[in-house]
């Protein structure tokens, strides 16, 4: 799994492996929850990129819920973790992510063309159906982070959003086998390799977390170690049979 970082390193990895794995679906409307207090507003139709009907990102909170969180899909046990992948309706409907909230993803180099507006960056129903989604509407939530959808009508008229979430709620554990964790970062075992967010840096308590230090691409064995908080020769903890499994969803 791998975080931002600040440069030059640019990204941290920690090694897991699932231990245990569950697989549900999440139906969500954001109206009916409270995530959105209307309709997502009609388009003006002109050109497609800055007329589109706007209700800015917020976290998928619940008044359902006892307490009415804010975040329906907050992780607090450190050994968890949420694959989601979302299906959309209606299908024009456009979504935009923030992870973490407030931290746009999937932005032009220049910033925003208007903080107001949500020009590119967005995924559709079409390109991830509600009933089918797509390998490009994944998100990876863990502990200590969450995330935030905005939502944009080209159409003429009112829409009211609908969201389905597969979800795979994995049990991890770190893997704390020096050669194993330099294998996995040299690509010589098979892996599934995880970003957390976009591409914007921002601090995430990897230590406090999973208890060891963020792990850069080309790391040697004593830096590794270093990171783990062992020793090159320390015992293996993960199972010499292990096989990562497959995240994908089907």
């Amino acid at each position: 799994m791998g975080f931002p970082q600040p440069a030059p390193v640019y990204r941290g990895y920690v090694p897991l492996r699932v231990v245990a794995r569950e697989f549900y679906y999440f139906e969500y409307d954001p109206r009916q929850e409270g995530q959105i207090l209307e309709k997502v507003p009609p388009g003006e139709g002109i050109n497609g990129i800055t007329d589109m009907g706007f209700v800015p990102p917020a976290r998928l909170g619940s008044n359902f819920l006892t307490g009415k969180p804010f975040n329906v899909f907050q992780i607090e046990d450190k050994s968890k973790i949420y694959q989601l992948f979302m299906g959309i309706s209606p299908a024009v409907l456009r979504v935009v992510r923030e992870m973490p909230a407030s931290t746009a993803q999937n932005t032009l180099e220049l910033d925003r063309w208007a903080a107001n507006k949500m020009e590119f960056g967005w995924i559709d129903g079409f390109e991830t159906p509600f009933l089918n989604p797509s390998a490009q509407s994944e998100i990876i939530v863990v502990p200590s982070i969450d995330f935030a959808l905005g939502y944009a009508n080209p159409l003429p008229f009112n829409v009211d959003p609908l969201l389905m979430f597969y979800v795979n709620h994995l049990q991890v554990a770190v893997v704390e086998d020096v050669n194993l964790v330099a294998a996995m970062l040299a690509g010589k075992v098979p892996v599934s390799i995880r970003t957390i967010g976009g591409l914007t840096t921002y601090n995430f308590p990897v230590d406090s977390v999973y208890g060891i230090s963020p792990i850069p691409l080309g790391a040697s064995s004593s830096e590794i170690a270093t990171a783990l908080g062992t020793s090159p020769s320390a015992p293996a903890r993960a199972s010499p049979g292990y096989s990562p499994p497959n995240l994908s969803i089907g």
